[in-house]
């Protein structure tokens, strides 16, 4: 039997699928209204790095220097960090949970 993850799908492993990290940009953008790459620290873009940087993590295959360039962050410790965030968000915060299911929904229909 597969253990459902977080968000309710299968485990929180990476999967690595052919997903462009723009693209996921793109989405977590949209869904949270913000500029993930602005230098800001106001919440929606603070959450939305969060989320960026979780989804960056399952979908590609980037390292943790690559998805903190994509985020707008310093290093690969802020991308842990922000991974680590994200997934005490979507355990706690259902509005991010639900954020994070609708991004991930877009996501999985532009695989197929």
């Amino acid at each position: 039997m597969k253990q459902l993850g977080l968000l309710g799908l299968e485990d929180n492993e990476p999967i690595g699928a052919d997903v462009g990290a723009k693209r996921i940009i793109e989405i977590v953008d949209s869904v949270f209204e913000c500029d993930v790459l602005r230098k800001d620290r106001s919440l929606k873009t603070t959450f939305g790095r969060k989320a960026a940087a979780y989804l960056l993590r399952r979908y590609t295959k980037l390292s943790l220097k690559e998805i903190s360039g994509y985020t707008g962050t310093k290093d690969h410790t802020t991308a842990i960090h922000n991974i680590k965030q994200a997934n005490n968000l979507i355990e706690t915060e259902d509005w991010f949970k639900n954020k994070m299911k609708i991004i991930c929904q877009k996501i999985e229909l532009v695989e197929i």
